[in-house]
């Protein structure tokens, strides 16, 4: 199983749950591609699934700045 697991949607019509999980992966590197020939989303939401840990990104640009480090960084699901 990959550690990392990229749920991606739009805000006005996300699909809810498993219908949003769009990537598994290991490194940056298969997300940049993965960023690359996909249409942008409004919303992407990255799960550790070693640590638990969510990030929330709001754009493709703000996600494509991450490296592997940035991953573990605890955010807030729920804030503002």
């Amino acid at each position: 199983m990959k550690r990392y697991i990229l749920f991606a949607f739009d805000d006005f019509y996300p699909g809810g749950g498993l219908h949003d999980l769009h990537l598994t992966f290991n490194t940056t590197e298969e997300l940049t591609h993965y960023l690359a020939q996909e249409f942008p989303r409004d919303t992407y939401q990255i799960l550790d699934s070693k640590t638990g840990v969510a990030r929330t990104f709001y754009s493709a640009e703000e996600l494509s700045e991450i490296n592997n480090s940035a991953l573990g960084t605890e955010v807030d699901l729920n804030a503002g």
